[in-house]
């Protein structure tokens, strides 16, 4: 990671808080796009190396070329991208409409592909590239009043899949992960204010090796980042305790 350019988005939180932090560790320059200033200051606080922060809307998407512009200012060549950014949706079907749907699907599937558009361009983009989209086992498994959440996070393990064969030619490896409950973000956290006690723990129970946290995925995306992952693309890697072998 040392010295490497990556950008983040939904820093300023959860998974993608934490990986920021963690691979800045490791020596990266990480690029810090949110919505929210004060809390992606926060971030950079903690992170070890050059840092910079974006404030911005992932709905805007024509602010994505002066994005990727600033960045390539700042540090010069992109090496990766990871997309943390995503908001969940606890719905029943027959109170989903078109609004809802398409909030959760621009911002947990068409931002990542609008970033990635801009990403392989070979003005930004160093030899090789590494891109990893955060999806979830909700993509994989079902549950109630999800149906737009799984359909956004199913959507994403099959673009994958596509954008591997399409990018490989260009030296450019795309993988997803789908994570189970992580104990310490804020979606999950705010989640389990208004469940009862018992919901929460029969969450937990769901989980043979119990809940997971945010540095148990940071370490999976580093891994997916690094050339120890070299021959690995295209590939939905589960990590979530053993909640869908059941």
């Amino acid at each position: 990671m040392q010295n490497k350019v990556i950008v983040i988005s939904g820093a300023s939180s959860g998974i993608g808080k934490t990986t920021a932090i963690h691979l800045s560790k490791m020596g990266a320059k990480c690029v810090l796009i949110g919505r929210n200033l004060q809390k992606l200051e926060a971030v950079k606080s903690l992170c070890e190396n050059e840092t910079l922060i974006i404030c911005k809307d992932l709905l805007d998407f024509n602010s994505y070329d002066e994005i990727i512009d600033l960045i390539y200012l700042k540090f010069g060549e992109i090496y990766g991208f990871v997309h943390s950014a995503g908001i969940e949706q606890t719905i029943p079907i027959q109170q989903l409409n078109i609004e809802k749907m398409n909030e959760i699907f621009h911002i947990n599937v068409f931002s990542a592909i609008e970033f990635i558009k801009r990403l392989m361009k070979k003005k930004y983009k160093s030899e090789q590239q590494s891109y990893v989209i955060i999806s979830s086992v909700m993509g994989v498994v079902g549950n109630k009043g999800l149906v737009s959440y799984s359909a956004s996070k199913g959507a994403i393990i099959s673009m994958v899949k596509s954008m591997a064969l399409e990018l490989a030619a260009k030296g450019i490896r795309v993988n997803c992960i789908s994570p189970g409950h992580v104990k310490d973000s804020e979606m999950s956290i705010n989640k389990e204010m208004y469940l009862s006690e018992q919901a929460n723990e029969t969450i937990k129970n769901n989980h043979p090796l119990g809940l997971g946290s945010c540095n148990d995925v940071a370490s999976l995306i580093e891994f997916l980042l690094s050339e120890n992952s070299k021959w690995i693309t295209g590939q939905n890697i589960i990590i979530d305790g053993g909640y869908s072998i059941q």
